[in-house]
């Protein structure tokens, strides 16, 4: 803090002490009034993290178990595919056209239509 900012500071109060001085008696109704407002907005803001600890007890065990059960299943649905790619089972899957070049017994018109050849287009 330089010396100027502290002889500001007795300037600034010593002028806003005067302002308040010239306006006479001070007028506190106002603040009287408005008290109950401001304690039951007290009241409420005290009272809402109790909602969010609450809501939150209520709902994260179920989101976590929500999670494993997600978790496991992404963990065990690759395994069950590839073991079926593997085995010829699964030959109508994108994987498999991927990994046999063929799309196998069933036809699948969409498929059909994006590995259609040049050739294929003109007739």
């Amino acid at each position: 803090m330089t010396d100027d900012e502290r002889h500001l500071g007795p300037k600034v109060a010593r002028e806003a002490l005067s302002v308040a001085a010239s306006h006479g008696e001070p007028d506190v109704e106002r603040l009287i009034q408005s008290l109950p407002g401001m304690l039951s907005e007290a009241e409420r803001r005290r009272r809402a993290p109790e909602r969010i600890v609450s809501a939150a007890a209520f709902w994260v065990p179920r989101l976590g178990f929500a999670t494993a059960l997600l978790v496991a299943a992404a963990w065990l649905w690759p395994a069950r595919s590839t073991h079926g790619a593997a085995q010829g089972t699964d030959d109508s899957s994108l994987d498999s056209w991927i990994v046999t070049g063929s799309a196998g017994r069933l036809s699948d018109p969409l498929l059909d239509a994006l590995v259609q050849t040049e050739g294929d287009r003109e007739r």
